[in-house]
């Protein structure tokens, strides 16, 4: 955008959004979230582990953080440590960027010392396993991860492309529940394939919203669904005053 007024005045507009909906989630509005049963079944992730003690398999994809795709590797991570911090063992996490190892052990460190499990946290279960531009080499990799007897669930969630077939395949062989997402049109579509437990698109952005339900990412989530209903008015408004020749 060129117009700096414009600008200050969309800004301005988020943050008092943000801030109205925050003060009403804090003061125990609910905030009625759609159903997403992909998200439903990540919830179960943790609890499933401790039951079987077996550990689920986590990906946040092989987008680095100072890539345009960081997005949604910053979801995959949030994911990551909502997970790691009910969850029983260790999971076993992979990464197929660099500046993603030291991200997703922070991730899982983290989780563990706000459960006071900090002991049982074991860093060397996360594995970066090839840079991102050999993607295949990298879901052979963590195929071979996910077949292990001990991995219970494969969790694939952020920026992931064609390997998303290899991690799937290997997660159906192993007969485990999986919950996969991508950024990726093609890797959405592997996705469906393999279970119905698929993040598609924009869900992707939402999982710490669903998962952590703490009152700044209800309003945040929330606060991007009243700004899509703006600009999805504001583009029909504009459509039909050209119909009407009253803009040119």
């Amino acid at each position: 955008m060129d117009n700096p007024l414009l600008v200050l005045m969309l800004v301005a507009l988020t943050v008092t959004l943000l801030l109205l909906i925050w003060r009403r989630v804090r003061d125990g509005t609910t905030l009625g979230l759609r159903p997403l049963p992909a998200y439903e079944a990540l919830r179960r992730q943790p609890a499933y582990m401790v039951e079987t003690g077996r550990r689920f398999h986590m990906t946040p994809g092989r987008a680095d953080l100072h890539t345009p795709q960081a997005p949604a590797s910053v979801a995959g991570l949030g994911a990551l440590g909502e997970l790691a911090q009910e969850s029983g063992p260790s999971p076993v996490v992979t990464v197929g960027a660099p500046t993603l190892l030291p991200a997703a052990q922070g991730a899982v460190l983290r989780s563990y010392e706000a459960s006071g499990r900090v002991a049982e946290a074991r860093p060397g279960d996360t594995h970066f396993l090839a840079a991102r531009d050999f993607p295949l080499v990298y879901g052979a990799g963590a195929g071979v991860l996910i077949g292990q007897p001990e991995v219970g669930g494969n969790v694939a969630l952020g920026h992931i492309g064609p390997e998303m077939v290899l991690l799937a395949e290997a997660g159906q062989r192993q007969d485990v529940e999986q919950i996969l997402g991508s950024d990726d049109p093609g890797a959405m579509a592997v996705s469906t394939v393999f279970t119905p437990h698929a993040v598609w698109g924009e869900e992707l952005f939402a999982a710490r919203a669903y998962l952590d339900e703490s009152p700044l990412q209800l309003a945040s989530l929330r606060t991007q669904d009243v700004l899509r209903w703006l600009v999805a008015a504001g583009i029909l408004i504009a459509a039909a005053l050209r119909l009407l020749g009253l803009v040119g």
